[in-house]
């Protein structure tokens, strides 16, 4: 199984839903955007952040790149718990069938070499 590590740092930001400047993201990169209630979250590139959001930073993204099917039951759960059992804290991101992990820049090296050893490559 094949996975991406991105270069660039991101950031979980939460905002309120009475901002007062607009959003402003790079298209061109992942960024997700959430809504429940009164809370905003999102997360984009750490040199994107909102104005007037409070941020959680130093992220790394990681992508799964084979699409998860019905074949592919349980790679992402596989993932979260290697790295849940080497208390590295993750943030996992499904949209459709692709499978993101958001992982401390702080213990990227650490969790690239637990994915190695259990059989993960990187491109």
């Amino acid at each position: 199984m094949k996975l991406k590590l991105f270069k660039e740092n991101y950031a979980v930001c939460n905002l309120s839903n009475n901002i007062s400047s607009p959003i402003c993201i790079d298209t061109n990169s992942f960024y997700y955007i959430t809504k429940f209630k009164e809370d905003l979250s999102i997360i984009c590139l750490k040199k994107s952040i909102p104005k007037d959001a409070s941020t959680d930073g130093d992220w790394r993204l990681l992508e799964i790149l084979k699409p998860i099917n019905l074949y592919l039951v349980g790679i992402a759960s596989k993932i979260s718990k290697m790295l849940k059992d080497c208390n590295i804290s993750i943030f996992e991101i499904e949209v459709e069938d692709k499978n993101y992990f958001l992982i401390k820049e702080s213990d990227v090296d650490n969790a690239c070499e637990i994915l190695e050893y259990n059989g993960f490559r990187f491109i």
